[in-house]
């Protein structure tokens, strides 16, 4: 392989990746420290640290936003989780509330056919035929 590591099942199962942003971050540095050589007497070591101090300064910056704009994201997904599901809890209750009406108005019915049918049996029977056959209300 080309200086990349391959992954042990330990990072794999906890889902660490090649390009996680702790590893990208961890790789520039590196790739900085090596690019400029530590030698006392050049005075770079202290550009090597300024340079390590910003993108130490910039990442942090950048962590800070994206936190930020995370915990806008919950607070506004909450307040619209909370508006949504009175709502759909609402609905709810009112579905139920018909089916259970449904429910009393098939029942009725089906009560009023078996008096028709009892009561005005010939009658019944040719209202019937002239419809097309007995008519069933189904049940779910």
């Amino acid at each position: 392989m080309s200086g990349a590591r391959m992954l042990g099942d330990k990072e794999r199962l906890l889902g660490v990746n090649e390009a996680s942003p702790s590893r990208v971050y961890a790789k520039m540095v590196t790739s900085l420290m090596d690019s400029t050589s530590l030698d006392p007497e050049s005075g770079s070591e202290l550009n090597t640290l300024d340079v390590l101090l910003n993108t130490q300064l910039q990442m942090q910056t950048r962590l800070k936003n994206a936190s930020q704009n995370l915990d806008a994201f919950n607070t506004f997904s909450a307040t619209r989780y909370a508006d949504n599901a009175e709502a759909l809890e609402r609905y709810t209750k009112y579905l139920k509330n018909m089916r259970q009406d449904l429910d009393d108005i098939f029942r009725r019915i089906r009560t009023l056919k078996s008096l028709c049918a009892q009561k005005y049996n010939t009658d019944y029977g040719e209202a019937v035929d002239e419809a097309g056959g007995e008519l069933e209300i189904e049940d779910d």
